[in-house]
């Protein structure tokens, strides 16, 4: 109940939906950075990495975040591309039946999400789960969050978590400072 108050300035930092689900669109009282992917880029690196394979496979976790990202990119057009399989799910196992899946009919998996991910092992880490992800997916991988390589993923194309909160400060500070 705060957008468009006069008295109160909204920041906002790592909104995986679109803004207008919030109510943020035509508010005059709130600015702030979005965590989704920019699918131009998206494209662009598919296309330069790999320019003959074309036939996507995406996989995330089932976090908010997440089921924006699927929808979003659901509701992208993609150009030369095929979006042939999404698995979101905050299972491991699901994980490695989806890594199959996709080494079957897919090109390139493209990496969302993972931090929602759990695991029946006692000391379950993501970098291991993206090693083994690494190790069993017989096709090239791309991150879609600078997280990815953070935990030892080889690219990302995506927004850095960390970069989002300095963004946002920074315009908390600059809304303060004025």
């Amino acid at each position: 109940h705060y957008i468009n108050s006069p008295d109160v300035e909204i920041v906002f930092a790592g909104i995986g939906r679109n803004y207008h689900q919030y109510g943020y669109a035509n508010a005059s009282n709130v600015s702030g950075i979005v965590q989704t992917p920019s699918f131009e880029t998206i494209h662009e690196t598919l296309s330069l990495l790999y320019p003959e394979r074309r036939r996507l496979y995406l996989l995330t976790d089932r976090k908010h975040a997440s089921q924006g990202l699927v929808a979003n990119f659901k509701r992208q057009p993609h150009k030369d591309f095929d979006l042939i399989g999404v698995t979101s799910s905050n299972k491991f196992s699901d994980w490695k039946k989806a890594v199959e899946k996709a080494n079957q009919s897919a090109d390139v998996l493209l990496v969302g999400y993972f931090l929602g991910l759990e695991s029946n092992e006692a000391k379950f880490r993501h970098r291991k789960q993206i090693r083994w992800l690494l190790r069993h997916a017989h096709l090239p991988a791309l991150g879609l969050s600078g997280l990815f390589v953070m935990e030892h993923g080889p690219i990302a194309v995506g927004t850095c978590i960390k970069q989002q909160g300095e963004v946002a400060a920074q315009m908390a500070v600059d809304i303060i400072d004025n």
